[in-house]
């Protein structure tokens, strides 16, 4: 979703890696959760929560320019 929002130009290849990064990071806590730090899970998602904020906001743009 994140590359073809990007290929539209929706989203720019910055916001588009990161959240595919984010989406990669989701796939590790569903498949794979017992391996997963519990202690980095708060922090990681704090520090990346202006990322999914950016995307709203730019998707909010490319919808209603």
């Amino acid at each position: 979703m994140f590359r073809a929002l990007k290929e539209e130009q929706a989203i720019g290849k910055e916001v588009a890696t990161k959240l595919e990064n984010m989406a990669g990071f989701r796939n590790l806590l569903i498949h794979t959760y017992g391996e997963i730090d519990n202690r980095k899970v708060p922090e990681i998602t704090k520090h990346n929560l202006k990322d999914i904020k950016e995307f709203e906001k730019k998707t909010q743009k490319f919808i209603n320019p």
